[in-house]
């Protein structure tokens, strides 16, 4: 009896562990979204929309994807390699989750021969 009680609290800790996690992740993509929305200056907003790919995880894959394209044309616009190569690795890691495992691996391949 006392062992069940325990793997109950246990998981009842678990839980409400990630309840907390999810609702502290939201904020933090809101905020770089809105931040996002206000910022014109293109390495400032590249810098942004990557900080918010960094977030993958917890983003909509449709959302993951918009975002790390429009940082990818940003990043090519001002030639940055580095900031392109990262927008690249969003872009695979959606293709990736959505099961295109092709798609991604090209990508993976090309950014690897660079």
């Amino acid at each position: 009896m006392g062992g069940a009680l325990v793997k109950k609290i246990g998981l009842l800790l678990v839980w409400m562990a990630a309840v907390v996690a999810v609702y502290a992740q939201t904020p933090r993509i809101d905020s770089l979204k809105m931040e996002i929305a206000r910022t014109a200056d293109p390495g400032a907003r590249t810098a942004l929309l990557l900080t918010l790919c960094s977030e993958r995880n917890s983003l909509n894959p449709d959302t993951l994807a918009k975002y790390a394209t429009e940082a990818r044309g940003l990043a090519l616009q001002r030639k940055d390699p580095i900031r392109t190569s990262l927008a690249e690795y969003y872009i695979a890691f959606n293709l990736m989750t959505r099961g295109l495992l092709d798609s991604s691996l090209k990508i993976a391949e090309r950014e690897l021969s660079r």
